[in-house]
């Protein structure tokens, strides 16, 4: 209880008693004299002058109230301004709700797009593994097969010429036969050994002949086999083909669903944007002000952190308690609750088709889970004002928390801005030009997304002894120059200080500069 309504409850009812007695007197009097006003008799005199004191009542204790309290003022004069915005907000709310829902809805359909896309690819790969291996158990059997071809041709024309050669010797011994014969001199047992080798050639011949053919019925196997194994041979050659088609397909379909995805997430952002200011507005209309010295503005930042997003959900959850907690003790120290009461109250972001004011395990499972189902490393959670908190409202402050990837923006050696300096000019004039370098690279730190130091404000520093080293070098040449300003070490969205930039002195190419007046 607020200190204006204890005096409220107590010079109000004091300061009605002394009204209404003070009528009753003068009722009392006026009546007792016999006196009139406006020429009403007595006691119509007398009761005018009770309804006059029951007017006047009302009228105290309205004014009274109006002049110590902003909320019956605003009772008073906006109510029906106030009421209508809100179900104006409450509205914008219900349609950013619908609108985050059929988001969600979108991104839960990319994703099992995304996730058929990726087994069908699994599947494709694996046909593709199959058909290789396949092809390439197909090969080694055809090379073993040819191996074995040669082995056989070889074989065929080592038997052909031996036949050759049998028969030619068969032919000499029938030659030797037929003059053993004619020869009647020729003894018995020339022509029995004559006859003798004639057989044994005979026999070699007959044994030579099967053996050809046996090696003409494996050879015409062999060239069965190989017709048999380029036909599968070909097979799996047109298998593998289909299956790099299919692979081929379901990447493009796996990249289609990505990008279906990260549109659907770009769109689910803006809905939670949106959402998150029109939660900042409703959340004006439930926590009403009075007036005073302004704690914080909408959007002040209370503290800043870096969460790891590969964290369990309870870790990073645990994280942002802590986060929360040392809100509280920020807002405190500036004056914010009480003894027994809270100093601050998260109120976003909300999730969806959750009422408001939403609990604060619900707020923080709801960027926990935002943090953990993102792709980036490092996230940085920001706590900042959603309305305006006065040094004499006792209510707590509004917050919100908002996470962020901890990207990196500027690597090491990135010429951030540059801008073209005259080193002709008066001094005074060149390091003005020098100086404003320093607006130059906070315009691009901010464009390029990163946050200032939440205590110095500065977005990045230039050392004072590079600033004169390089207006000396300006000075000493006397002529256009580019001075650039390089990141001197890796730049994230946020740092622990503000980030070091050092100064080069380049040649005179205006074409090439970033940055200038």
């Amino acid at each position: 209880m607020s200190i204006f309504t204890l005096l409220a409850l107590i010079i109000l009812p004091l300061l009605g008693g002394a009204i209404a007695w003070a009528g009753d007197v003068i009722g009392y009097r006026l009546g007792k004299s016999r006196r009139s006003l406006f020429g009403l008799r007595p006691r119509s005199t007398a009761r005018l002058i009770a309804v006059v004191v029951g007017v006047v009542l009302p009228l105290v204790t309205m004014i009274l109230a109006a002049v110590g309290s902003q909320e019956v003022r605003t009772a008073l004069f906006r109510l029906t301004e106030l009421q209508a915005s809100n179900q104006q907000l409450q509205g914008e709310n219900q349609l950013l709700t619908a609108s985050v829902d059929r988001s969600r809805q979108e991104k839960t359909a990319a994703e099992t797009a995304a996730a058929e896309a990726q087994k069908q690819v699994q599947a494709a790969r694996a046909r593709l593994q199959r058909a290789q291996a396949d092809l390439t158990a197909a090969q080694q059997s055809l090379g073993r097969t040819r191996a074995q071809l040669a082995t056989a041709q070889a074989e065929r024309r080592r038997l052909t010429a031996q036949l050759a050669t049998l028969q030619a010797s068969r032919s000499r011994l029938q030659q030797d036969l037929a003059a053993a014969q004619r020869d009647l001199g020729a003894s018995k047992q020339q022509l029995t050994k004559t006859q003798s080798e004639l057989q044994l050639a005979q026999t070699q011949q007959k044994q030579v002949a099967g053996q050809l053919a046996d090696t003409n019925k494996r050879y015409e196997a062999l060239k069965t086999q190989e017709t048999t194994l380029r036909k599968q041979v070909e097979d799996l050659r047109v298998e593998a083909e289909h299956a790099k088609v299919q692979l081929d397909t379901a990447k493009r379909q796996w990249e289609t669903v990505t990008k279906e995805w990260e549109l659907a997430t770009h769109k689910l952002d803006q809905a939670n944007t949106k959402l998150t200011e029109v939660s900042q507005r409703l959340a004006q209309q439930y926590f009403v002000s009075s007036a005073g010295q302004v704690r914080y503005e909408p959007g002040t930042e209370l503290v800043r952190v870096v969460v790891k997003a590969g964290q369990s959900q309870a870790q990073v959850a645990s994280s942002l308690r802590e986060l929360v907690v040392l809100a509280g003790k920020a807002a405190a120290n500036r004056g914010a609750g009480g003894p027994d009461a809270p100093s601050v109250f998260l109120a976003a972001p909300s999730p969806p088709d959750t009422p408001f004011p939403p609990a604060e395990d619900v707020v923080i499972k709801e960027v926990a889970s935002q943090i953990r189902s993102a792709p980036a490393e490092d996230y940085v959670v920001v706590v900042r004002a959603l309305s305006r908190s006065f040094t004499s409202d006792p209510e707590p402050v509004v917050i919100g928390l908002y996470a962020q990837p901890n990207q990196l923006v500027f690597p090491r050696g990135t010429v951030i801005t540059s801008r073209v300096i005259d080193g002709s000019a008066p001094r005074a004039e060149v390091f003005q030009r020098l100086w404003g370098i320093r607006d130059d690279l906070r315009g691009a730190a901010q464009q390029a997304g990163l946050m200032a130091d939440p205590d110095t404000g500065q977005y990045g520093q230039v050392l004072a002894e590079d600033l004169l080293t390089t207006l000396d070098a300006l000075l000493s040449q006397k002529k256009p120059l580019e001075v650039q300003a390089v990141a001197a070490e890796d730049v994230r969205v946020s740092s622990a200080q503000p980030f070091l930039v050092v100064l080069k002195v380049g040649g005179p190419s205006a074409e090439r500069a970033t940055g200038g007046d």
